[in-house]
């Protein structure tokens, strides 16, 4: 089964697709619902929060400081254990009357149930709730079912967290062949000439990039592109034309003459 899951959730290229699957999980394991918080680095200082639950199938998401206004999302990164509701002495009301803060001032009533904090390799966070009617599950079950998450967490946190942190998603690929060329250092219009275009159409491209990418230059773009891991690719035509403004004419180029030959 954990096999099956890792290589859905390598395919999920949306928010859409990381419900779809996190409710076929829920499904599949006997849960009723699920909620996801994620902290998602999109800059040096800024971050992306989001939900994603099935108690109203929610799919919202705000941009903001690192983890504002999610605290539950700091309670399960306190622990790297897998943390089951019963066990939690320190929730103020018990179980299966446990209300749970969440992001935008909402409140949830849940059962029992269970949650695991992951920590991102790139630095963002994430949080993995479910819940189950009460007496439905012991609390053994509940356990091997957090264990099963947590081997296969750095797969589901990828899968949730990846459409939210690719900043690039929405660029056409003009745009992304001129993100490209900008990562290198090149200006419009040497972009404008490798690629075949005016210098005019590689500044429309470049605004196009600004405004779906949320910059406010280029140097922010770059970065935001870097963090989100953006592959920088080079064709073999474009590497050619290339040459041509890394390098000087060769009528340009001065050379030294050489001396007369000496006579003996």
């Amino acid at each position: 089964m954990p096999s099956d899951w890792i290589a859905r959730c390598r395919a999920v290229k949306t928010l859409h697709d990381a419900h779809q699957l996190s409710t076929d999980l829920c499904h599949e394991l006997g849960l009723d619902h699920f909620i996801h918080l994620a902290c998602v680095p999109q800059a040096s200082n800024r971050f992306a929060n989001y939900i994603l639950s099935n108690f109203r199938d929610d799919k919202r998401s705000a941009s903001g400081g690192p983890c504002e206004g999610v605290g539950l999302l700091h309670r399960a990164l306190e622990d790297a254990r897998p943390l089951v509701w019963s066990a939690m002495a320190d929730l103020v009301l018990p179980v299966p009357a446990t209300k749970l803060p969440l992001a935008g001032g909402d409140d949830l009533l849940l059962s029992d149930g269970g949650m695991l904090g992951i920590h991102g390799g790139d630095g963002g966070k994430a949080v993995l709730c479910f819940t189950v009617r009460h007496g439905r599950l012991h609390d053994r079950d509940i356990e091997r079912i957090l264990c099963l998450l947590q081997v296969m967490s750095p797969y589901v946190y990828t899968c949730l967290t990846a459409p939210a942190a690719d900043a690039t998603r929405l660029l056409s690929e003009r745009e992304r062949e001129c993100l490209t060329w900008m990562i290198q250092g090149k200006t419009s219009w040497e972009i404008g000439k490798i690629l075949g275009i005016t210098e005019r159409t590689t500044d429309f491209h470049v605004g196009n990039i600004l405004r779906k990418m949320d910059c406010r230059n280029r140097s922010q773009a770059i970065g935001k592109a870097l963090l989100n891991g953006h592959a920088v690719r080079f064709p073999d035509d474009l590497l050619e034309r290339v040459v041509c403004l890394d390098q000087p004419a060769a009528q340009s180029v001065r050379t030294r003459p050489e001396p007369p030959p000496k006579s003996r």
